[in-house]
């Protein structure tokens, strides 16, 4: 074998390297993000859900004191 040929060969590894381990970080860069942001979508759609059920009882709670001060008023 040429010398020649065995420092294209180690430049070649050299190079894979090189531009190999950055996208493998990127890669799992990439999917510790994708999972963190699915997980985050799932607690924001539990919060949306919980969110909604407070404010029903809110409402209901609203309209019986709007009743109770009704039947007040008309009591004066």
């Amino acid at each position: 074998m040429e010398w020649t040929v065995v420092t294209v060969l180690v430049a070649l590894v050299g190079l894979f390297v090189t531009v190999g381990r950055p996208v493998v970080e990127l890669n799992r860069s990439i999917t510790r993000l994708t999972t963190m942001l699915e997980n985050m979508a799932q607690r924001l759609d539990r919060l949306e859900s919980d969110n909604r059920q407070t404010h029903t009882r809110l409402w209901q709670r609203l309209d019986q004191h709007d009743d109770r001060l009704h039947r007040l008023e008309k009591e004066e």
